[in-house]
């Protein structure tokens, strides 16, 4: 019984780690993403500025 106990712990962690590790690859993600957006659009911006002058 103690041994399976034991086991249930280790498994527990594993997934502890692999939540971890898809949250940190989450937030990367997001924040790639963000960033390309905000390039995206202030290009967008730089383009419309030019073509109304």
């Amino acid at each position: 019984m103690r041994g399976e106990i034991i086991d249930v712990q280790k498994s527990m962690g594993e997934m502890d780690r692999q939540i971890g590790t898809m949250r940190n690859g989450l937030i990367c993600a997001v924040l790639a993403a963000a960033t390309a957006l905000s390039f995206v659009v202030s290009e967008i911006f730089v383009s419309s500025n030019e073509s109304s002058v």
